[in-house]
């Protein structure tokens, strides 16, 4: 793709092709309930000590064990469905386990899906699409 900026010409080419990226692997109208169409605006929780689970959409399930409280902010598309669960549903077949022990101030990051800012240390298991490969890294924000 070419974009003149009056004597400059500036030449876009695509890139490469991320496989373990969630948005390379929908179809159009998912892709569309991903996207998000303003600015994303976080969603922040106390978890209490105990289990459950977090649940993005139908694309995700983390299900956390502390046994301490923990903050955690979600980022991504304000209309995914996001919503916290005490109960411990049955995994979908299609679904691979990834697990985390995580440090301090580490977020776990869904490429292509968003990011969950954890703000104390916790051990998490996260279920998805074998696609989706999950990773940490420390705190942007």
């Amino acid at each position: 793709v070419e974009i003149n900026l009056g004597d400059l010409k500036l030449i876009d080419t695509p890139g490469l092709i991320d496989s373990t990226n969630i948005v390379n692997q929908l179809d159009a109208r998912e892709l569309k309930s991903i996207t998000p169409k303003k600015e994303i605006k976080p969603k922040s929780c106390q978890i209490k000590a105990g289990t459950g689970s977090l649940i993005i959409d139908k694309f995700v399930r983390i299900d956390y064990d502390t046994k301490t409280n923990n903050s955690i902010v979600i980022y991504a598309n304000n209309g995914l469905d996001i919503r916290f669960s005490s109960l411990k549903k049955d995994i979908p077949e299609h679904f691979i386990k990834t697990k985390f022990n995580l440090n301090n101030k580490q977020d776990i990051v869904i490429p292509g899906l968003g990011f969950i800012k954890f703000v104390g240390p916790i051990k998490i298991n996260i279920y998805c699409q074998e696609y989706i490969k999950p990773y940490s890294r420390d705190n942007l924000i």
